[in-house]
């Protein structure tokens, strides 16, 4: 089931690129890219499961899931030390999400980190 793209709406913040990116790398589990993007101590926490700690674990658990067939991003906002991305992702059937995510430092230039992050997730009927 393809979604229609069009840009997500994005804050002009320097790391908005950041979040957009892993979002993505979320979605279609890019090893590559999340090495790049997450803290080797990264915690993520799933709304309802149990949270997940360290980079390799997540990956796993990202394994586990397989990649999205597609993806659409909505919004993407940040400040120097947090930001979050929300869209319509399809695993399986189609999901609302959201990611919140905090940098391991400020971000004001875009080079921070993810040291943990929070995912909401739901069912769209």
């Amino acid at each position: 089931m393809a979604m229609p793209h069009s840009p997500p709406h994005r804050s002009a913040h320097a790391s908005a690129a950041v979040v957009e990116a892993f979002a993505l790398a979320v979605a279609h589990i890019d090893h590559a890219a999340l090495q790049t993007l997450l803290t080797d101590d990264v915690r993520w926490v799933q709304i309802g499961r149990q949270p997940v700690t360290g980079r390799d674990a997540v990956l796993k658990v990202l394994d586990r899931y397989g990649p999205a067939s597609s993806i659409r991003l909505r919004h993407v906002v940040c400040d120097d030390r947090v930001g979050a991305v929300d869209g319509e992702v399809v695993l399986g059937r189609p999901r609302g999400f959201c990611h919140v995510v905090e940098f391991d430092a400020a971000a004001d230039d875009g080079g921070a980190r993810i040291r943990a992050f929070t995912t909401y997730l739901v069912a769209v009927t």
